[in-house]
Parts: C-alpha cells; structure tokens; sequence
C-alpha cells in the first residue's frame, strides 16, 4: 500500500490530497449555496418587512394628521403650515431610516407639495406648490382614488433619488378628502442594511473555512471508497435536499467522523433555514396582527368621529374596542364637572352593561386603578394582577388577569379613562398599548369636539329664541303704535282696509306656521291658499289668495311661500325705517324745545316757554310744570 501511495506521488497524483481538496470544495461549494440560499431569503423578506414597516407608519401617520389645518394651507407663511411641518418631523425622526416624510394635493396639473418634513436648508426639500414631475409607478396610478395605505413594491427612481415609498390619505373631521401623506426609505440606507448582513454572512463562511479545510486533510487519506457516495450527497446538499442522507460504508473512524460532521453541516444549515423561516413567519404573523389592530383603530376613529352625541359615542367605541380587540372588558369613564367621580358612561359586554345599569362610577382619590391614572394622568398598564397586592378586583369581573388603564386627554384637562382588562397574563404588549393610546387620543378629540358642537348647538338655539323674543316685542309694540294698519284686500279692482281683528283672529293668525289650503264649502272650484308671513320663527300675519281652481299645484304655493318671505324681510325694512324716522322726529322736537328753552334767561319765561312747546310737541291737551324742594326737616327718615 505504500508502494502504491509512493508511485501515485511519483507520477504526482496525491489522492489523498485531491480528495481533501475535492471535500473543501464541496463542502465550501454547498456553504455558499445555503448562505446564499439564506442571504436571498432574508433580502426578500427583509424587504417586505421594510415595506410593511413604511405602510405601518403612514398609517399611523395619516392618523395624527389634522385634515381641517391642512387644507387651510395655501403657502408656506400660513400658521398650519409650520404646525405640521414640525409635526411630520417628529415622525420623521421617529424612525432613522427615513429620508422624507412630505404631505400632498393634486389638481388638474398632477400631484403637488404642500409641507415637507424638512429642515431649513436641507438638500432635497421641496417647497410649497412644487409639482412632482415623476412619482412612483403605485402613485401615479392611484394618487385620484387613493383610500387606503399603498406602498411601491419596489424602487423607484425620481428628480430626487431613488427610494422605497409607501402612502396614505387622510381626511377632514367631516370624512373628506384631505391630502396625502407619503414616506420614503433611500435606496442607498436598504442597500447598506443588506450589505451589512451579507458581509455577516461572508465571516461565516470565511470562518468554516478553515474548519472544513483542516477535517478535509485529516481525513482525506482515509477516504477513497466513501468519496463517491458523499459526493452524491454534496451534490444532493446543492440542491436543497438537506435531508438527504445516503448509506455510507467504512470501517474507518475518521470516515465516520466525516460523514457525521457533514451531515451534521447540513443539519445546521437546514435548522438555520427552518428557525429563519419560522421567524418570518412569526415577523409575518406579528405584522398582520399589527395591521388588524391599526385597522380596527381606524374603524373606531371614523365610527367616533360620526357618533352624534357624547354618550352614544363612548358606548359605541367601547363596545368596537371590545369586539375588534377581542378584549374581555372595555370601560370609558368620564370624569363629572365636579371633578369627584369617574362616571361610567360606555361598556361592552354583559358585566359592563350591567355596571351601565347601576350607574357605576367611581370616587377620583379613591384607591383603584382608575382613581390612580385620573390623578396622575399617565397610561397604568398591570400586566398580572395576580402580582399586584393592593390591586382591587370587580365582582363583576372575576376573569380579569391583566388591565391597562389610559387617560383621556382634553385641552386643559383629564377628561375620562379608557380601562380594558383582559382574561390572560401579560395581554397588553408596548406594541398593543400604543396602538390603544392612539385610539384613546382619538377618543378623546372625538369628546371634546362633540362637546363644542352641543355648546354651539346650545348658544345657537339661545340665540334664535332671543331674536323670536325681541321680534315679538318690537312687532307687538308696533302694531300698537299703528293700529290702522292691519292689513289690505284686493279683488282685481280696488285695494280696500280690513276691519280690526279680533282677539281669536289673532290668536289663529299667530299660531299659524306653514302654509294651508282651504277648500271652499260652497263651490269646488274656489280655494284660498293661507300663507304665514314669518319673521325669525315669529308670524306676523297671512296671506290669503282665492284661486278659482279646483288644484293649487305645489310650484304656485312655493311662489307664494317665497313672496311672503321677502314680504316678511319687506316689511321689517319698513318698520325699521319708519321707527329711524321716529326717532329723528323726536330727536328733532326735543333739540327745538331746548333751543327754545335756552333763549329765555328770566326763570318765569323758561318755564313757560318749556311748557307751551312740550304741549306743542306731544299735542296734548293739558300740560303743567312746577318747581320747588322740600324742606330738609320735613323728609321722612
């Protein structure tokens, strides 16, 4: 055997040698096919998780966008502008990857900046109304019909780099379409994250090197006959079949070795492919749980911001909390004017319902979870309550086993609690709590613009029964002062005056409010149209017409509806014109008797003077003037 070994070296053929290189080959051969394997797998979903990322931002994004402020901005000098600039920016730096966070418009042009997340003097920044002369294949497409987060599927190259961008419409607090808010990840920062992980895997491999190369040349003198069936089994390795394992005969220990190493290589490389695979699937499953949650805050939001008063609103956004989440209690407390109890005002399920029932409220500088965050206005978040010794268990709710308790924040105060127990261990993650604080915020907006509406609804309504009080008065006071002037008749000839109404006419004319047709009992063909003639809810008085038709059509009774409302603006015009003529008559009187008054000098003929014109003036028939002062002694105490 050594005779061979040495004639096989003579004609230079080192089996051995070959052999060992043939195995460092392979095995190198299959290292690079599996890390590969490996390096684009994790790209791809390094990617996708890249791109999932950018949709979860613009969505939570688009949530904290003010729509009212934003289509109020029409340059960069307006207040809104510079408000959700710095805003966009703490999202922006929110996550370091991002390059540009910007919102957008369009209009026949295309697409246009409004604000752009951007520094003073930034590279790239773009100014207010700067068209976007080449966006991203999905925007170009989608930017008119946008209604939901939309992400590019792969880079994209414009005027201003090339990036990786995802986006997101946001609307009015009346549901319309506001704008869009877009972010994007520069191409170069995805690269660099790639590079970095493929040099990890290139001083991996670098490091087996010398591993496989010192177990080749230990071993490769003792291999010959087993060569060919590892080789089957490289080639099988090469092709993904990690599994493979052929039958491998030798009675030599160091091919036994050999044999195990490699497949135990293979087994290393197939448990790291498996555990990646598993680990995006969980990524996977986590950023669809992630997305679900950002869904369900966004239904919470619209329904919120929809509900009509405060009350069916809070019960309405504890019970989709309850539902979307799957929580086992949701509560929303509102804390009273007085600033005493927390007052249960929404619920979800059968325990809150009847906590609903029984007005449960409770006390603020009692001890409990919701007295706590009420008092100190900072989220509390128990995640055993099992753990806590001084946590106080509802009756109601004898499944709970973990509870997060967030603040509702108005303006210049807590406004209420939103409390959610569930019934396992350790239910509210960071992850959850943040997505419940944005719904909580949002809650909280929905609150206290309800509250201002009802208050505008309130001084509205006040307003209007003010003026119906102050046209009633004036009109009764007028027509006191005229009371010739009640009313006309005309019969195609001659205008003719109506006698005084009486007191039940009045009466009936006065509590008329819409318009009536009164059919004629003696002939069909006769019917008389009675149309109010309305002042700020008041009646001033009717307007009848006689038609000699057997139908009045409803275009002809809202003609005469509209002519006894410009009647009604009419006449008001008179009697503000006639009282501003009053009053300058007797402002006129009043500057003659004192001009008359201050030409006399004898105290005798002042007062006669004053007498005669005020007389005079007023048309009265007997008039008296008399002075003197009465004797201090004789005063009454």
């Amino acid at each position: 055997m050594k005779r061979e070994t040495k004639k096989l070296q003579d004609h230079g053929i080192n089996l051995a040698n070959r052999l060992s290189l043939s195995f460092i080959g392979l095995t190198a051969l299959v290292l690079i096919i599996g890390l590969a394997i490996a390096y684009f797998n994790f790209r791809s979903q390094f990617r996708a998780q890249l791109q999932q990322r950018l949709e979860d931002i613009v969505s939570v994004a688009a949530l904290q966008q003010n729509g009212d402020a934003f289509i109020s901005v029409h340059s960069d000098q307006d207040p809104a502008y510079q408000t959700i600039r710095l805003q966009n920016l703490r999202i922006r730096s929110s996550d370091a990857d991002l390059r540009f966070v910007y919102t957008m418009r369009y209009d026949n042009e295309g697409l246009y900046f409004v604000v752009d997340a951007t520094n003073p003097g930034e590279a790239g920044a773009s100014a207010f109304g700067d068209r976007y002369s080449s966006p991203g294949p999905v925007l170009a497409a989608n930017y008119k019909t946008i209604n939901k987060t939309l992400a590019e599927t792969t880079f994209y190259t414009d005027e201003y780099g090339t990036f990786l961008s995802a986006y997101a419409p946001f609307y009015t607090s009346q549901g319309k379409f506001a704008g869009i808010i877009a972010a994007d990840i520069s191409a170069a920062t995805v690269l660099t994250h790639e590079r970095q992980v493929l040099q990890q895997f290139l001083l991996i491999f670098i490091l087996l090197l010398p591993v496989v190369g010192l177990v080749g040349w230990l071993l490769g003198n003792q291999l010959s006959k087993p060569i060919a069936s590892i080789t089957t089994a490289a080639k099988h390795f090469s092709d993904g079949e990690f599994s493979y394992r052929p039958e491998i005969k030798t009675n030599f220990s160091e091919v036994h070795i050999l044999r195990d190493t490699f497949f135990s290589m293979a087994d290393q490389l197939l448990s790291l492919i498996t555990n990646m695979e598993e680990r995006i699937a969980e990524r996977t499953s986590s950023l669809e749980r992630r997305t679900a949650e950002i869904q369900a805050a966004s239904l919470i939001a619209r329904d919120t911001a929809a509900a009509p008063d405060i009350e069916s609103m809070v019960d309405r956004a504890a019970l989709l909390i309850m539902e979307k989440f799957g929580y086992y209690h949701t509560g929303i407390y509102l804390i009273d004017d007085n600033g005493e109890n927390a007052i249960l005002k929404g619920a979800g399920g059968e325990a809150g319902r009847l906590m609903m029932k029984r007005k449960y409220k409770v006390g603020i500088k009692e001890r409990g979870v919701i007295g706590e965050v009420a008092q100190a206005g900072a989220t509390r978040v128990i995640l055993d309550i099992a753990s806590e010794s001084t946590y106080i268990k509802n009756p109601l709710l004898p499944y709970t086993r973990s509870e997060v308790a967030i603040p509702l924040k108005g303006t210049n105060r807590i406004i209420g609690i939103l409390d959610i127990q569930s019934d396992k261990v350790n239910a509210f993650e960071h992850n959850s709590v943040s997505i419940l604080q944005v719904v909580a915020d949002q809650i909280s907006i929905s609150i206290e613009k309800t509250q201002l509406l009802q208050g505008l609804k309130d001084n509205a309504a006040a307003l209007d029964q003010a003026l119906k009080g102050t046209t009633s008065r004036t009109w009764r006071n007028f027509m006191e002062r005229n009371r010739g002037l009640l009313g006309y008749q005309y019969d195609g000839v001659t205008i003719e005056s109506l006698p005084e109404p009486s007191s039940d006419d009045i009466f009936e004319m006065q509590s008329t409010v819409t318009a009536s047709i009164i059919k004629s009992e003696t002939d069909k063909n006769s019917n008389i149209l009675a149309v109010p003639i309305r002042l700020r809810g008041q009646t001033l008085g009717i307007l009848n017409l006689r038609f000699q038709t057997a139908e009045i059509s409803p275009e002809t009774a809202r003609l005469v509806e509209e002519a006894a409302n410009r009647l009604a603006l009419a006449l008001e015009n008179a009697r503000l014109v006639q009282d501003a003529q009053r009053l300058a008559t007797r402002e006129r009187q009043i500057n003659l008797i004192s001009a008359q008054a201050q030409q006399s000098t004898n105290l005798d003929t002042l007062l006669q003077n004053t007498v005669r014109e005020l007389g005079n003036a007023l048309g009265m028939p007997k008039t008296f003037i008399q002075i003197g002062l009465v004797n201090s002694g004789s005063q009454k105490e």
